[in-house]
């Protein structure tokens, strides 16, 4: 009994979905293109077609995250949304936290179709990624 009890209660958390801190925040859910990463101390520019890699990016309501380059998994983790101070405006912002980074991400979602995953540091980057045409929120 009480095994079952256990498995019932573990089939339980795993598919608890997070908290988002905005309506905004949870339209990150779904599938993502990048298109470009903008930034870094020379101030450089890259895109798909000048390194040779297709980026996807998938997040789910549960807080499971996966990066996909050249259709390889290169990240399998978690992550946590709340609201938090940014290094990028003197309002609040949805800051997101993934399992083994060691910066917090703010993220900026300015249309439907439009991602910014911002890194929060100076000097680093800004990525921008549309939304998979496949997939909607």
């Amino acid at each position: 009994m009480y095994a079952s009890l256990l498995t019932a209660f573990v089939l339980v958390s795993c598919g608890k979905e997070i908290t988002f801190p905005s309506d905004e925040a949870a339209r990150i859910v779904g599938t993502w293109q990048w298109i470009e990463s903008t930034g870094g101390i020379a101030g450089v520019t890259r895109t798909p077609a000048s390194t040779g890699e297709s980026i996807r990016a998938i997040f789910t309501s549960k807080g499971t995250y996966q990066k996909y380059v050249n259709n390889q998994v290169e990240i399998d983790a978690t992550y946590s949304m709340e609201e938090g101070p940014t290094i990028y405006s003197t309002e609040l912002g949805n800051i997101m936290h993934y399992t083994g980074e060691a910066f917090a991400h703010s993220v900026v979602i300015s249309t439907m179709d439009t991602l910014l995953i911002r890194d929060e540091c100076y000097d680093c980057f800004i990525h921008t990624f549309v939304r998979d045409s496949g997939t909607s929120n």
